[in-house]
């Protein structure tokens, strides 16, 4: 008996001494690969900073995973991909490696993040959780998901840091660099599939379809032919002009596909589909469909909103009520029952129009200007 409980303590120690040796080597691998991204991202244009250093940063969750934890990290940069550029920073983040699936890459982030598109104003947002899980290896193929709850945000200097919420977030990130697109060109591919439930509103106005979106997903395809400015060594993009960029992706073909756009609002459902690429001029051009039911219901709660007036709702109705419908059970994503109304529409010219009824205009594109930003038609 004693010798099998020496036996048993010499196997128990050398599996602990084994496991601690493998989660130091994944320890220094996280922080290796760490250093590596940020001296790649600085290659390419963006300034990435982290309150403390990489190296004496805290590393913990021995035995089954390797986390190194990030203080204040930032990361500013893009001119190059969006105009007027990006800016991300948080408290804190954790990148860790379970020990079980060595394939896979989580990075938690803590605390409050700020993020800033463009010109636009900046987001302040925080979340009950937060994690990005990201496939090891394979260059850009596989899929990256993030799941978050419990987010609340606001805009910086609004007064109200907290006049969003979202329950519930999911967005699966997928590339395929040999995706077929037009004429069977290769190119890049890749696709997001989005899903977000009980989004709050801002209550600073008041919604007349209710302070809280239902669902919204939906799924977004972009087909990009190989551009002359890609650098497959440090896969970014090498230096040209946004306009530039743009024209090389629509003479070769770019699209973006839009398919299974869910959206459940007080009495609304919607669900629709579009493709669109860049005219001419390099503005949005395309078209699509969009299944719409409740709208008896939506446009009485839009006109007792006072967001229409109460005549116009009733010319709606009317209008309306001949155009052909289809049946929603039919559509797998909408899981209800009854009939919608069929709406086409097309981007043109900067406005989107249902039918032959303008609806939406849209501000010129400048690529060196802040976003469009989005008026009805008087």
């Amino acid at each position: 008996m004693r010798r099998i409980l020496i036996i048993a303590g010499s196997l128990a120690a050398i599996a602990v001494g084994a496991d601690a040796l493998l989660w130091r080597v994944a320890t220094d691998g996280l922080i290796s690969g760490v250093d590596r991204f940020a001296a790649q991202a600085t290659r390419q244009g963006w300034v990435v900073n982290h309150g403390t250093a990489i190296c004496p940063c805290r590393a913990s969750g021995w035995p089954f995973a390797a986390r190194v934890h990030i203080a204040s990290p930032a990361i500013t940069g893009g001119d190059r991909l969006v105009p007027g550029g990006l800016a991300w920073s948080a408290d804190h983040l954790v990148v860790s490696l379970s020990l079980r699936h060595p394939t896979r890459l989580t990075v938690e982030v803590w605390g409050i993040e700020r993020l800033r598109v463009s010109h636009a104003p900046t987001l302040i947002f925080s979340a009950a959780h937060l994690g990005v899980d990201v496939p090891l290896g394979g260059g850009l193929a596989g899929v990256a998901m993030l799941r978050a709850s419990g987010i609340t945000g606001g805009i910086a200097g609004s007064g109200h840091p907290q006049d969003v919420r979202l329950d519930d977030l999911s967005l699966d990130f997928r590339a395929n660099p040999q995706a077929p697109g037009q004429g069977g060109k290769s190119g890049l591919g890749v696709g997001l599939d989005i899903g977000a439930s009980g989004i709050g509103l801002p209550d600073s106005r008041r919604w007349p379809l209710g302070g809280t979106v239902a669902q919204a997903s939906g799924s977004i395809f972009v087909w990009s032919p190989p551009l002359p400015f890609w650098d497959a060594d440090s896969g970014g993009l090498l230096g040209s002009e946004p306009r530039a960029q743009a024209e090389a992706w629509r003479d070769g073909g770019g699209t973006v596909k839009i398919s299974d756009l869910d959206l459940r609002w007080g009495p609304l459902l919607l669900h629709a589909s579009a493709t669109l690429g860049l005219d001419p001029r390099l503005q949005p051009a395309g078209e699509g469909t969009a299944d719409v039911s409740g709208l008896p219901g939506t446009l009485d709660a839009l006109a007792d909103g006072e967001a229409i007036a109460p005549g116009l709702a009733a010319t709606f109705k009317a209008v309306l009520a001949p155009m052909p419908h289809v049946s929603l059970a039919r559509q797998a994503s909408a899981r209800v029952d009854g009939a919608a109304l069929r709406l086409p529409f097309v981007v043109r010219d900067n406005t989107l129009s249902i039918g032959q009824i303008p609806l939406i205009h849209m501000n010129d594109i400048a690529w060196r200007a802040p976003p469009p930003y989005l008026r009805a038609v008087p």
